[in-house]
């Protein structure tokens, strides 16, 4: 329950945070390059990655996971005879998402997350025949769930 809430906060973070020219949420975060060309031209998705847990003397697990957010955008198609298309835009979402993403409202989700102590952008990534370009921002989130000893 924990992890959906954590992701669901995500994606409407992501959402707030792009207003203009706002990505449409990718159909399989899971299999990128799967999804229509039409989400690619300007999508974005959000799924857990690899991370570590420790169990407390409370009755609590804690875990430091990667939250990776992937952006896509169409590549911009140089014209021959005229300079090459900028890719500006996709830079200033990047920083906007690095530097906003893990604001107070993102991390106010009481008792869950206690903090984001690492943000790693990825090398870019060409998909689709090198059409559009995929960048995975990594997000480490430490949070804690409670252990139901109910279930066991």
């Amino acid at each position: 329950m924990g992890m959906n809430i954590i992701r669901n906060a995500a994606i409407t973070r992501i959402k707030n945070l792009i207003v203009v020219d706002t990505p449409k949420e990718l159909d399989n975060p899971f299999d990128i390059e799967s999804n229509d060309e039409e989400l690619l031209d300007n999508g974005f998705a959000v799924k857990w990655g690899e991370g570590s847990t420790a169990r407390g003397a409370t009755r609590r697990l804690s875990f430091v996971q990667g939250l990776i957010v992937t952006l896509t955008r169409a590549l911009p198609q140089r014209v021959e005879d005229t300079p090459a298309p900028s890719t500006d835009s996709l830079y200033d979402v990047i920083d906007k998402i690095m530097t906003n993403f893990p604001n107070d409202t993102f991390l106010d989700i009481p008792n869950l997350i206690r903090g984001i102590p690492a943000v790693r952008p990825l090398a870019p990534l060409l998909i689709r025949g090198g059409r559009f370009v995929q960048i995975d921002i990594i997000f480490d989130v430490d949070y804690v769930l409670d252990i139901d000893y109910t279930v066991i």
